[in-house]
């Protein structure tokens, strides 16, 4: 009988699964998902177990690990509690930042005030000369 095994890293971003690798070999498949798990780049990290049986072409998957920021913010809360620490607060959400002006639209900007300048300078001149009476005539 053979029986094929792979292990897939899956990896959770922006409400989506990804499959961000896969290995044959169970101990660095759950070293690697730990050590993504770490990073917090990622909201959740899973790795999964996929099976295949060449003689009867039958195969299943098992979740062999699983771990979320909430899980880990639970745990550590739970150990704060055990050693008769105060626990923190889940940190507050991430507000987007404000974007800056682009360049094009800063562009736009001094375009449109660079010409209401010369419109009106070109108005003031032309009141002065038909005050004045200097220039040509109409």
């Amino acid at each position: 009988m053979s029986l094929l095994k792979v292990f897939e890293i899956h990896t959770y971003r922006n409400g989506s699964w990804k499959i961000d690798s896969v290995f044959d070999d169970r101990d660095l498949a759950l070293m690697e998902a730990d050590r993504i798990d770490r990073s917090n780049r990622y909201s959740a990290v899973r790795v999964v177990e996929e099976t295949f049986d060449e003689e009867t072409e039958r195969g299943g998957t098992r979740t062999i690990f699983r771990s979320t920021k909430s899980e880990r913010i639970n745990a550590a809360n739970q150990a704060r509690q055990q050693q008769g620490l105060k626990v923190a607060a889940p940190p507050p959400p991430i507000k987007p930042k404000k974007k800056k002006p682009t360049i094009s639209r800063q562009l736009i900007i001094g375009t449109v005030v660079l010409a209401v300048i010369l419109i009106g300078g070109m108005v003031l001149l032309e009141f002065i000369n038909s005050l004045t009476g200097v220039g040509p005539r109409r």
